[in-house]
């Protein structure tokens, strides 16, 4: 996946990259202590801080189809559970503007 974070800068977003950050979000303590008494699974808040940071924020729509992201594959998160988690969950994009 790429997308333009300004005329100049392009930033390229891999499922390789998903993977590795929602393993180094959940494996972060500070972030299970941050989330723990909420519903959503780990690996999905962690998935869903990475799109606000990378995609949402820069306005990035690139990722979506139309509302929805849906998490990618990754052959190399062999060894990631919790990225195998979230692998084809959905996540929804609402603008309320």
């Amino acid at each position: 996946m790429t997308t333009t974070k300004s005329a100049k800068e392009e930033i390229v977003l891999s499922p390789g990259d998903l993977s590795r950050a929602v393993m180094k979000r959940v494996d972060s303590h500070k972030f299970r202590e941050k989330h723990k008494a909420k519903s959503a699974p780990l690996a999905m808040i962690a998935l869903a801080e990475e799109v606000a940071e990378k995609i949402i924020r820069p306005k990035s729509m690139d990722y979506f189809e139309g509302m929805t992201m849906t998490v990618p594959t990754c052959e190399e998160a062999g060894n990631n559970p919790h990225y195998h988690s979230v692998v084809g969950q959905k996540l929804l994009l609402v603008d309320w503007q």
